[in-house]
């Protein structure tokens, strides 16, 4: 039943380029830039949803405020 999926597999795997060898030199992973990037990005982030949900409230807070005025007006 799977014969046929077992063909194409083997036919990709083939065809896959092959991992870097022994000969080839490894770039470094500079890991203190990476987190130190992720950080920032996080940080970033944070600060946008903080800002974000400071701005709903006050505009919720605009809103009630209105309806309760337009509430007592009548």
């Amino acid at each position: 039943m799977f014969g046929k999926y077992r063909a194409v597999v083997s036919l990709v795997k083939a065809d896959a380029p092959a991992e870097t060898t022994a000969s080839e030199p490894k770039e470094p992973t500079d890991w203190i830039a990476l987190a130190t990037e992720a950080g920032k990005r996080l940080v970033v982030g944070i600060v946008i949803t903080s800002a974000a949900i400071i701005g709903l409230k006050t505009m919720s807070h605009i809103v009630i405020d209105r309806l309760e005025s337009e509430k007592y007006k009548n």
